[in-house]
């Protein structure tokens, strides 16, 4: 898209909203890290921005907070976090979002999320105050995260937050969709580091949250980037391929699962033992284990409902016969009702690829728990049997 103006480039720093307007709908309802795909988009406003880095004539970055008005939702502050640079010259390696013409020249407006430009400035922040009253408040946990950014790439396009992989050495990530409350993940990791002996996960290195209307919201995280390893999902799935006959290999495979299941104990007996408020274990009411055996019946009727329309069974009888064991399993369970142990922290969304098996045994990732519910429902104290 090609949006006229008669301003000189250095004007632009003045029409940001405009140049906004100006982006296509598509362009954000196609990105992967854009959650509310099924939603209609009414309007796009700006809540907040902050110029990032000018240089006159050549480069403007911008980083911004997008509200998203969308039909068919009550909420009306549906935040987004988007940084964007217009710069004079093509680059190759950015999405571009938009051209526009100046009275003598053309020039390219591209989301920098996983810019050199881009990271090299928001890493340098300590705090920074924004247009609106918002501002940046920047946590180093690590001397690592002041070294000079030589280098950047995008590291997944598969996952709804962005993953930057800078200096081949950490690991930016992203929130997206700005939630208030301080993300689990950062919680979970911080807490971890703090308070246990627990090692197993890549170690948060800082952090910047966005602060605005006495709500604190994380917007990215920096963490280790671990270095030669393979997801337990591409592990699990390369075994299930070709090596179900070799009894090496089984017994290989079985070892890691064995070690797994270790590190995931160790896991959540470090986190039932810390002391902050927000994690210490406490006896569940007899209403929450009532709910936990309904929603997983539930979940167990929707599973089987759909394995009905996939033609996938032999018989149709079989979808009842594994819906019948299924729930009768969650009923043996529910039978110890008064003697399920307590309500921690837990990680939330484990499986196989939030977890990695590297040279020195497996190590989890991931803590934000399920990315499509609220901050508050993923901060529960629930039971390690999930």
């Amino acid at each position: 898209m090609i949006l006229k103006t008669g301003h000189s480039f250095n004007q632009l720093i003045n029409n940001v909203e405009k140049i906004i307007k100006s982006i296509k709908p598509d362009i954000f309802t196609e990105s992967r890290w854009f959650k509310h795909k099924d939603k209609e988009i009414i309007s796009i406003e700006i809540k907040d921005y902050s110029i990032l880095e000018f240089i006159p004539d050549d480069r403007i970055i911008f980083i911004i907070i997008l509200n998203f008005n969308l039909k068919d939702t009550s909420n009306q502050n549906i935040l987004y976090f988007f940084p964007l640079i217009i710069a004079a010259n093509i680059l190759p390696d950015e999405k571009n979002l938009l051209q526009i013409n100046l009275h003598n020249s053309r020039v390219y407006v591209y989301e920098g999320m996983h810019s050199l430009a881009y990271q090299k400035q928001i890493n340098q922040i300590t705090q920074l105050k924004m247009k609106n009253g918002g501002q940046l408040r920047a946590s180093i946990l690590s001397e690592k995260i002041k070294q000079n950014i030589v280098s950047t790439s995008q590291l997944t396009a598969d996952t709804s937050n962005s993953l930057t992989l800078i200096n081949g050495s950490f690991i930016v990530k992203t929130y997206r969709n700005l939630l208030p409350g301080i993300n689990p993940e950062l919680e979970i990791t911080i807490a971890l580091t703090e308070e246990t002996d627990f090692s197993r996960f890549p170690a948060t290195i800082g952090y910047i949250k966005y602060e605005d209307d006495d709500e604190d919201y994380t917007l990215c995280m920096m963490e280790e980037y671990i270095q030669n390893c393979r997801s337990l999902w591409s592990v699990t799935r390369d075994f299930l391929k070709n090596k179900l006959l070799d009894s090496q290999k089984s017994r290989d495979y079985n070892q890691i699962m064995r070690e797994t299941g270790q590190v995931i104990a160790e896991l959540h007996l470090a986190l039932a033992g810390i002391n902050k408020s927000s994690f210490k274990a406490r006896k569940p009411e007899n209403n929450e284990i009532d709910q936990w055996f309904e929603n997983n019946k539930k979940k167990v009727l929707q599973f089987t409902s759909r394995l009905k329309q996939s033609n996938l069974l032999k018989e149709p009888g079989d979808s009842d016969l594994l819906e019948k064991n299924m729930i009768n399993k969650f009923k043996k369970i529910y039978q110890f009702k008064s003697d399920l142990g307590k309500f921690i922290r837990i990680h939330g969304d484990l499986h196989l690829e939030q977890i990695l098996k590297t040279e020195s045994g497996p190590v989890i990732m991931d803590f934000e728990g399920e990315p499509l519910l609220p901050i508050k429902e993923r901060r529960h104290k629930q039971s390690p049997l999930k």
